[in-house]
């Protein structure tokens, strides 16, 4: 969610996005995805585009792991 609204607040697009973390559009969707999660090489890039520390966002990545196991679980 964070990524999409950097992106609306941007208006970028997918393909300007990823290039800007120098991945391709799709490992960019799939980590936009409800169910996607940045992997650990991308959390410094991502980090640095959305201007926040890479802290932040490994909490928010462990808060959507957890809501997905809660989902799986109920």
């Amino acid at each position: 969610l964070l990524i999409l609204e950097y992106m609306r607040s941007h208006q970028l697009t997918f393909a300007q996005m990823a290039v800007r973390l120098s991945i391709s559009r799709a490992a960019l969707r799939i980590t936009c995805d409800k169910n996607g999660n940045p992997g650990t090489k991308l959390l410094p890039r991502l980090a640095d585009v959305l201007g926040t520390t890479e802290s932040q966002l490994q909490q928010l990545v462990l808060e959507n792991e957890l809501a997905q196991i809660q989902q799986r679980n109920s």
